[in-house]
């Protein structure tokens, strides 16, 4: 055993923060003791998950967890780990919410963010109660990622410090680059899809991305041309972020002066 893990060390780490979405209104609806047992079941399948790929489950956090990649053991390509698990999460939900159906009149939903960089790892805790965790801006910078899921309206977003690491392994569109509750410095965000995408949603992705970039070059009329087209079919309930990016490019054309990055409301 190493004396010197629980003194704290730091390591590069992967760190995932999931949450169950919408979980007032769950709780509200089925009441303290089938809420326990949702929460119950719900967390036994995500750490399911976080075991097959090689991650530490740190904390369960209300109806959340925190884990995290490559400590206190070496973990090669720990990003995509962490992704993959991610990924398995969320493949989890329609079997979960089928079992709920009966109780439940709204679908069961995740928000998961996910930050790679460098962390404070050890105990956390006391002499009295051990905590082994990861302390730093990395931690916090996953926790507000995991919270932009809901003003981004996708279920997985990732930092450009994980996607980066990800070696086009799986499939992914950036989303924005945006100033988080907390954060100072704005961060490259992305929306992690799949190990797979079927053409459409690749089509979309190309002229989002497109857009994207004409948009932060302050080129909106570009910017729209490029995106508006993509979406003209689409029903509105598909595809958040390029409704959102669509009404900000509409935003940008009637004005002079715009700033190209996204301030968030809330964690």
């Amino acid at each position: 055993r190493d004396p010197t893990l629980l003194e704290g060390r730091d390591r590069e780490v992967t760190i995932l923060f999931s949450d169950i979405r919408g979980f007032s209104r769950l709780s509200e609806q089925l009441g303290p003791a089938d809420t326990f047992r949702l929460v119950g079941q719900v967390m036994e399948r995500l750490a399911v998950h976080v075991a097959e790929f090689q991650g530490v489950l740190v904390n369960y956090i209300g109806d959340g967890l925190l884990a995290m990649w490559n400590a206190p053991a070496d973990r090669p390509r720990h990003a995509v780990l962490a992704c993959k698990a991610a990924l398995k999460m969320l493949a989890e939900l329609p079997t979960l919410g089928e079992a709920w159906r009966g109780k439940l009149n709204q679908p069961l939903l995740l928000g998961i963010g996910i930050n790679t960089g460098a962390a404070r790892v050890g105990n956390a805790g006391s002499s009295r109660r051990f905590s082994y965790s990861p302390l730093g801006h990395t931690v916090n910078l996953a926790s507000r990622v995991e919270g932009a899921t809901k003003y981004l309206g996708v279920p997985i977003v990732i930092t450009g410090g994980t996607q980066q690491q990800l070696a086009g392994e799986l499939v992914t569109r950036r989303l924005c680059r945006a100033r988080l509750p907390g954060i100072d410095s704005p961060v490259d965000l992305y929306e992690l899809r799949g190990e797979s995408a079927d053409a459409q949603w690749l089509a979309r992705k190309e002229c989002y991305e497109q857009a994207l970039l004409h948009y932060e070059q302050h080129q909106p009329q570009a910017a729209y041309e490029a995106l508006a087209p993509a979406y003209l079919d689409l029903p509105p309930d598909v595809d958040p972020p390029g409704r959102m990016l669509l009404e900000r490019l509409r935003v940008a054309l009637q004005s002079d002066t715009y700033t190209p990055i996204w301030d968030f409301p809330n964690k």
